[in-house]
This record gives C-alpha cells, sequence and structure tokens, in this order.
C-alpha cells in the first residue's frame, strides 16, 4: 500500500476542484482501483456549508445544554438543529446521531473555520461521492474508490480516529464469515470495514490542526470496485441495532 498526502492551501472556493487540478499539477498518477479520501470539511466547502454564529438563535433548550456541558448556546442550537437524535454529553461535546452515526455534535465543527463561524457536516455525502467518482472518471479515465472522512470518538477510548461517512466506487465491507483461522476454525461472526479503516489510514496523515491536506490517494488498498451507487455503498456500514455490541449505549 502506498499512501500519497495531497498538500494544498487553504480552499474555500470550488476546492474539489483545485485538489484534482493539484494531482495533475504534481503529476500524482492515478490508476483503477485506487483510492481518494477526502475530509468531510472539504465536502462542507465545497456544498457552502459555514455558518455564521452570530445569526443563530438560541432556544432554551440550547441554553440548558449550554449550561449543562459548558458549550456556546448558539453552538448547542446548531447541534439541536442538525442532529437526528441526541444521546448525552459531557463537558465542551454532545453526543448525537446525525445519519445513523454516532457522532460529537452532529459532525459540525468549530476547528479550521473563520472565527464566529461553524462548519456543519456536509449535507449529502452520498452525492458528493458519486460526482467526485464520476468526475474522476471522467478528467482522469480512471474507475477508483471514494471515501469522504471525518474523525470520530470511540467508547472508552482517549482521542479520535476516523470513519467514513460515505463511499463511492467500491465495497465497503468484507465477510470473513466462513473462512478458517490459523487452526481451521470457520469465522462466525467478523466484517473487515475497510472503508473505516482506509479513512483511519488517510487520517493518519491528515492530521486534526493546520496540516492542509484535505485529500489522501491510496494505492494498492486491494479493494473490489462497484457500479452500486453510492447510498447503497454507504448504507453497507451501517449495522442493525439488535446486533450491535454498544445497543445498550443508546
Amino acid at each position: 500500500m502506498n499512501i500519497i498526502p495531497i498538500k494544498t492551501k487553504f480552499l474555500q472556493k470550488e476546492p474539489i476542484k483545485n485538489i484534482l487540478h493539484q494531482i495533475k499539477k504534481e503529476g500524482i498518477p492515478i490508476e483503477n482501483g485506487d483510492v481518494l479520501v477526502f475530509t468531510s470539511k472539504i465536502i462542507s466547502q465545497q456544498e457552502k456549508r459555514l455558518v455564521e454564529l452570530n445569526k443563530i438563535k438560541p432556544s432554551k433548550k440550547a441554553i440548558d445544554f449550554s449550561k449543562k456541558y459548558k458549550i456556546d448556546k448558539k453552538f448547542c442550537q446548531l447541534i439541536i438543529n442538525e442532529s437526528d437524535k441526541i444521546i448525552s454529553g459531557t463537558t465542551n461535546a454532545i453526543l448525537t446521531f446525525k445519519n445513523n452515526i454516532l457522532i460529537a455534535n452532529a459532525g459540525i465543527d468549530l476547528s479550521n473555520a473563520p472565527k464566529k463561524h461553524a462548519y456543519l457536516w456536509p449535507k449529502s455525502p452520498t452525492n458528493s461521492a458519486e460526482k467526485i467518482k464520476k468526475t474522476i472518471k471522467k478528467e482522469f479515465n480512471k474507475s477508483v474508490g471514494i471515501i469522504i472522512s471525518d474523525s470520530h470518538c470511540s467508547p472508552a477510548r482517549l482521542g479520535t480516529t476516523a470513519l467514513a461517512i460515505a463511499v463511492a466506487g467500491f465495497e465497503p465491507v468484507k465477510s470473513e464469515i466462513g473462512e478458517l483461522d490459523l487452526f481451521d476454525k470457520p469465522i462466525k461472526i467478523t466484517y473487515h470495514n475497510l472503508a473505516d479503516e482506509l479513512a483511519c489510514t488517510a487520517n493518519f496523515l491528515m492530521g486534526e490542526s493546520n496540516q492542509k491536506i484535505p485529500a489522501v490517494l491510496i494505492k494498492k488498498a486491494n479493494i473490489t470496485l462497484s457500479g452500486k451507487s453510492a447510498k447503497v455503498l454507504t448504507n453497507k456500514l451501517l449495522i442493525n441495532k439488535n446486533k450491535d455490541l454498544f445497543n445498550k449505549l443508546y
């Protein structure tokens, strides 16, 4: 596996176009079966999902959350507006469900946003992933996998890793059920989440602050390309709540 960071200046206008231009400018080869990982923030920029906090009017619920979790009341209101379900919270963070993903603050981010502004999660990450895949096919004549990633926290673990909030162009999960282990015992329940592992691989280079690496190209990732829609492929990453090991937490 070869991992190539796509380093750019801060991008606000047409960020995807500029990233693909940077790939061409540096002569970075894109081949069939490669995976391009984009931060969710760059997709939010593409979708113009920047919000001015001063224009947000907090509700009583937002004010209560602000006092309880020590978070700006206007930011709390954005979390209420954007989340599908609020689970719990702690100082500086509220645990939510957004697009069937357990994520802090509905994915809303103050980091790398202008002062007194916040970036909302992409409105339609699957649509964006599908568009990028088709653009690369058109401009480079290559079939690739696309991942839109974001950082997240895992239960009982300190720090962030990453997960795929949308995928396009490849099968994101591989079933290991029926495969034999080293002692010829069949695997019973394991699924290999390729998309999240590749998102973590990219995030290692992208970082969380001022690295200016909004995209990473992963070569020789051993993926299986797919012509299914990004929505169908992304839904494969979700687990039925009744089968979720952590379902009692929410």
